[in-house]
């Protein structure tokens, strides 16, 4: 589903950047997407939010509605030299979004995930290897993922990859920049970083674009399968002060 890949990208396969210059800030993004079902197409309109909380952890938030459905994600996390660490996420859905309800919780000591909706499940399967015979890695939840790609782009990383905890267990997701545009949008043109998930198989290809000039965050993202679009997702409107689209890691 397209949520996947919005709320919707733990460790840089290549070294030669500095986490010390990626940064979290504050923003509030609305989208709009052209989701393809069969024959039709359906219009969504979404949401993703970043604050700060007061015990100094963040929250990363993603909301999306249509007359036909409606989906919440909320991921309570901490942030240490570049790295987001997943502590709470929720999962909430209906209509045409319906699936059940996760409320998980990470535990970093214990090196495992459970589930509050599931009678407190555990999962040991959530800290997962990157390559064979790696260490094994914290895995980011369905949104954090995407924000720490975002981290990682500001940085200067070219190639990345992250355990990804879904549902019930993590699988790796691994990116690539492939290329840099200068995407017209509904805000104005904009320079980004062209970003592909590597996947084993061409049938399915994924596309994102993140904006220099406003810390990396997303601004369109496209996916296609057997050629065909599955759906798009475009910022309308953003709100946190630009950066410089030739010194995107100045605050």
């Amino acid at each position: 589903m397209f949520h996947r890949y919005l709320t919707s990208l733990c460790l840089l396969l290549l070294s030669g950047w500095s986490m010390a210059d990626a940064t979290l800030i504050p923003y509030q993004a609305d989208y709009t997407t052209e989701w393809k079902v069969g024959w039709f197409s359906i219009d969504i309109d979404a949401q993703r939010t970043l604050k700060q909380l007061p015990d100094n952890q963040w929250q990363l938030s993603f909301h999306a509605e249509t007359g036909a459905a409606a989906l919440t994600e909320t991921s309570v996390l901490s942030y240490a030299n570049g790295r987001l660490w997943p502590q709470h996420y929720q999962y909430r859905a209906s209509g045409l979004f319906n699936e059940n309800d996760r409320t998980l919780s990470f535990d970093h000591t214990q090196q495992r995930v459970m589930d509050a909706e599931l009678d407190d499940k555990i999962y040991s399967n959530g800290w997962i290897a990157l390559e064979d015979d790696g260490p094994l890695i914290a895995p980011h939840d369905n949104l954090t993922y995407m924000q720490q790609a975002a981290l990682d782009l500001a940085a200067g990383a070219q190639e990345f990859a992250y355990p990804v905890f879904e549902k019930n267990k993590s699988k790796v997701f691994r990116f690539a920049v492939v290329a840099e545009e200068t995407l017209e949008t509904a805000i104005g043109p904009l320079a980004t970083v062209k970003v592909q998930q590597l996947r084993s198989s061409n049938k399915r290809q994924i596309f994102a674009w993140f904006s220099k000039q406003h810390n990396y965050t997303l601004v369109r993202l496209v996916d296609r399968k057997d050629g065909k679009k599955r759906y798009q997702i475009d910022l309308q409107r953003i709100d946190m002060q630009p950066l410089s689209a030739n010194e995107p890691d100045e605050q």
